[in-house]
């Protein structure tokens, strides 16, 4: 159904325009699928097939308005999935370099959160994918250590006994991708990323405030208000100015806490 052009190893799924959960599926969880902005178990769903080398997903139920953002493993991406052992665990990867941000989840059992790692805010402050807080702070589920070129550090809830995980790698690469961070001024705030990006997620992480997502595809422009969609809700995209992308990075226009609270602190990954 989702036509990409390459291979797709990763992929989110949602209608925009309604209320809908953002479903995310892989390669290497066939027929399988787990909700970003919840806390469950991944579920079969047997149309979630990756036998294409240029898309995914057979479903013919689907109408016009159900969107997918894809990804495939390379040097700005990896997907690992994991058995824990009970105690501390490293994980091998293949990114080739040290993951800049890292989504983890166990698989197996509902009431489960989503763990982000992003390097600027380092291994003890633990955003959750799943919902709007401010990071967690002093925590151990990475072992208090910064993943490598090889491998990434988990225990405790990132690795019960005989429990499945799955595991999301994102890294910076010069024209393609960009993980890092700001401070919000309550001013218009330009980024730099060193390209022209068309997809932006960003998330306040020393207070609580959404996981905001803006796309080119669906309205991400200078000319006319921004549809935004909040990846740890259901709410369907609403419109309002956020700012713009430019060749080089993108424009945050709004002093909105989300974004832009003056002194906040901001994580993103943009990707062009």
């Amino acid at each position: 159904n989702f036509d990409s052009g390459f291979p797709v190893d990763m992929s989110l799924i949602r209608n925009p325009s309604t209320t809908a959960s953002w479903w995310l599926g892989s390669r290497q969880t066939q027929k399988k699928e787990i909700r970003v902005n919840g806390t469950d178990a991944q579920i079969d769903w047997q149309y979630g097939v990756y036998d294409s080398n240029e898309g995914w997903q057979n479903y013919s139920g689907h109408g016009s308005s159900e969107q997918s953002w894809m990804w495939k493993r390379g040097q700005s991406f990896d997907l690992v999935t994991y058995n824990g052992t009970g105690g501390a665990k490293h994980v091998g990867h293949s990114l080739g370099a040290e993951p800049d941000m890292m989504w983890v989840k166990e698989r197996d059992s509902a009431g489960t959160e989503w763990k982000v790692y992003h390097r600027d805010i380092g291994p003890t402050n633990v955003p959750r994918l799943n919902n709007d807080l401010a990071a967690e702070t002093s925590q151990t589920i990475f072992q208090s250590t910064d993943p490598t070129s090889t491998r990434f550090f988990v225990q405790s809830s990132l690795s019960g006994a005989g429990a499945s995980y799955i595991a999301m790698l994102f890294k910076s690469v010069s024209g393609i991708s960009k993980v890092s961070s700001y401070t919000g001024t309550a001013n218009t705030l330009t980024i730099t990323t060193g390209f022209q990006p068309r997809f932006l997620i960003i998330k306040r992480t020393d207070d609580s405030a959404y996981w905001l997502v803006l796309d080119t595809l669906r309205g991400w422009s200078q000319s006319s208000n921004d549809e935004y969609l909040k990846l740890n809700s259901s709410d369907a995209q609403i419109s309002y100015w956020w700012g713009h992308p430019t060749s080089t990075g993108f424009v945050i226009d709004t002093t909105v806490g989300g974004a832009n609270a003056s002194g906040g602190s901001y994580i993103y990954y943009a990707h062009a």
